[in-house]
């Protein structure tokens, strides 16, 4: 969700100013980098199309496959070894300075009091395959098939994948 990419800075600066319908139009950074396999969802979520995401996260990986600075209040909760929800919240604040990960507590909550926020968006992250469960509270599934990351061998799970969705 923006990893390796610049549109996280760009998601959460003038970018936020502007009405829904105007962000939906725009598809490229200010670097004209456009949408990629790296930052979808979070391109999504500065849309508003996304109210929710329910991340089932490699188990043997590091799960935290997320920007920090995304996060609402910029703080997540640590991953280990059961569900955690934490919240993406795009913000902006034209009076500041970005905050970087290491200052104060003071600086950041100041940086937010003064911020346009966005929607919180759920993010939960399920970090192990016993904690995978279907209670049929999904709307839409997506499963990424991504060439850079995803290895031939592990493509069945496609098929199984189509078992259980109605492809639109």
């Amino acid at each position: 969700m923006g990893l390796g990419c610049s549109s996280s800075d760009f998601l959460q600066s003038a970018f936020l100013t502007l009405p829904v319908e105007t962000r939906r139009r725009i598809r490229d950074d200010d670097e004209g980098v456009g949408i990629s396999i790296g930052d979808y969802l979070l391109w999504a979520v500065a849309y508003k199309m996304i109210s929710k995401i329910t991340y089932c996260a490699n188990p043997n990986g590091d799960k935290n496959d997320y920007v920090w600075d995304t996060l609402k209040d910029f703080k997540d909760d640590m991953i280990w070894d059961k569900p955690i929800s934490n919240y993406i919240q795009l913000k902006y604040n034209s009076q500041m300075e970005w905050p970087k990960y290491n200052d104060s507590k003071e600086y950041k909550k100041k940086y937010m009091l003064g911020a346009i926020k966005d929607p919180e968006v759920e993010l939960k992250i399920i970090p192990t395959i016993e904690d995978v469960k279907f209670q049929g509270d999904f709307d839409y599934a997506v499963i990424a098939q991504y060439p850079n990351y995803t290895p031939a061998s592990a493509d069945f799970i496609l098929d199984i994948f189509r078992e259980y969705i109605v492809e639109i």
